[in-house]
């Protein structure tokens, strides 16, 4: 088959629990910064910055990024915090894999309900391009929700095999 090498970024977006740690936040910081103008007025100004610096560090890292890396059969998902930290979120040898359906189709529920963790790769839960991916992961049954795009798909079917790679209907 030869080598084959697909990379796709997907930028999450932010979900309304994002949206409330923002706020809670940003409430917590004024606050902190309250109680150190009342309580200990020589150190409010140092308080305030490392306040305001706590909170532009954690939300960079509510910006989360996926990518989704296939290199010759191997599929790796990694999540990339403030486009400055990632982290492995799956790995798989996508021969192995059990089963992946597009989202809307509802062929293999049996299979996915059986899964012990669910792991949300996608942009925004299911979408219209969302996919299910069923493997073992560290040992696991996992139930992988992601966002491939065509040359993604079209890199991944050869490696799967007609019987497990079910498209969305009508496509």
């Amino acid at each position: 088959m030869g080598d084959v090498f697909k990379e796709q970024m997907i930028k999450k977006a932010p979900s309304r629990k994002d949206t409330l740690i923002k706020a809670a936040l940003i409430a917590a910081a004024f606050l902190l910064a309250a109680a150190a103008m009342l309580f200990l007025p020589t150190f409010m100004p140092i308080v305030a910055i490392a306040a305001v610096f706590g909170v532009y560090y954690a939300f960079s890292m509510l910006n989360k990024e996926f990518e989704y890396i296939f290199t010759s059969g191997e599929l790796d998902i990694d999540c990339i915090y403030g486009k400055s930290r990632r982290k492995r979120k799956f790995s798989c040898d996508i021969k192995e894999a059990i089963l992946m359906t597009h989202a809307s189709n509802g062929d293999g529920d049996n299979e996915f309900s059986a899964s012990k963790e669910t792991i949300d790769c996608s942009e925004r839960g299911v979408g219209p391009d969302t996919y299910y991916l069923l493997a073992i992961y560290q040992n696991k049954r996992v139930k992988v929700i992601f966002d491939p795009n065509e040359k993604m798909l079209a890199a991944i079917s050869p490696y799967m095999g007609r019987r497990k790679l079910i498209h969305k209907k009508g496509a």
